[in-house]
């Protein structure tokens, strides 16, 4: 699931997860 169309959620999503990490 490559989204280049959305691109800041992804990066939302990731920072989200290293924080609740």
């Amino acid at each position: 699931m490559k989204s280049q169309r959305k691109p800041n959620l992804v990066m939302t999503l990731k920072a989200l997860h290293d924080r609740a990490t």
